[in-house]
C-alpha cells in the first residue's frame, strides 16, 4: 500500500527554488471532479453541508456562496477519496 500524500506535485518540476512545486495533486484532482450534477434537497440541507446556518430569508448573492462553498467542498472530497484509493 502506498502511502497517501496530500501536497504530492501534480506536474513535478525539478526546480523548486522559486519556493514551490506546481500544484498539487489534491488540487488537481479537486479541480477536474464533476460535481455540477450534485443537488441538495432543500437549502437547509445545503447550509448543514457547508456548515452554516440556514435562514428563510436569504439574498441571492448568499445562496450563490453557499453554492459555491458546497463545490469547493465537494471537490476536495472527491479528491481526497480518490488519493486515498490510489495510495491502496
Amino acid at each position: 500500500m502506498r502511502e497517501l500524500h496530500k501536497d504530492e506535485p501534480a506536474f513535478p518540476r525539478s526546480y523548486v527554488a522559486d519556493g514551490h512545486n506546481g500544484m498539487s495533486l489534491r488540487d488537481y484532482m479537486a479541480i477536474h471532479a464533476n460535481v455540477e450534477d450534485t443537488q441538495f434537497s432543500s437549502i437547509a440541507d445545503l447550509c448543514e453541508f457547508v456548515g452554516e446556518e440556514a435562514r428563510s430569508n436569504m439574498e441571492m448573492p448568499e445562496m450563490i456562496a453557499l453554492a459555491a462553498k458546497a463545490a469547493a467542498k465537494l471537490r476536495y472530497q472527491f479528491a481526497d477519496a480518490m488519493l486515498a484509493e490510489r495510495a491502496k
